[in-house]
């Protein structure tokens, strides 16, 4: 990360007696470069009349601002155990110049994916998003089984973003409801 992307501070961090804990502000500076998420580490060190404790350090997550975002369409999905299917959009923001690709990913919360599962398992399944497109569907396979159960949930992720950076909404949760 660039010094140019924050304002760096060192200094002396006081405590009052019975204080147990303090802010410290980091000023994140604005630009106009496509970057991605940057990371900067904030540490502190050589306490005088205390001991650190076993987390010196905190990680900065600095997200780009600037150029394309991709993200799931909506925070929460709803599906009827009798689908035959979800189909839910992955949608990018910014410029509609060049394609975007990401990788979906579900992963089990109570529901199983798989075959003959509750719904059918992605694994870093590659969705392209073409130039002048914001946004495309994808499907998931959703398993009538004639088991009364309660409703169940997994999870749909997005990672390894090309041509834009992750927006924040993502994950998201899906509710299969049951039909039984």
């Amino acid at each position: 990360m660039a010094p140019a992307d924050y304002v760096a501070r060192s200094g002396v961090i006081s405590f009052a007696p019975g204080a147990t804990s303090r802010s410290v502000v980091i000023t994140v500076k604005n630009d106009t470069l496509v970057e991605g998420t940057e990371i900067a580490n904030v540490t502190l060190s050589s306490p005088v009349g205390a001991s650190l404790g076993s987390i010196p350090k905190a990680t900065l997550r600095i997200a780009d601002n600037d150029g394309k975002t991709v993200f799931l369409s909506m925070p929460r999905y709803t599906v009827s155990e009798a689908g035959p299917m979800l189909t839910f959009a992955v949608q990018r923001s910014g410029a509609l110049t060049g394609a975007v690709t990401v990788k979906v990913s579900t992963e089990n919360i109570t529901a199983t994916g798989g075959p003959g599962q509750d719904y059918q398992r992605l694994v870093n399944k590659l969705v392209t998003i073409p130039a002048t497109k914001a946004s495309v569907n994808v499907n998931v396979g959703i398993t009538d089984d004639a088991t009364d159960e309660p409703n169940e949930t997994f999870r749909l992720r997005l990672s390894s973003p090309t041509g834009a950076v992750l927006g924040t909404q993502n994950p998201a949760i899906v509710t299969i409801v049951d039909n039984d």
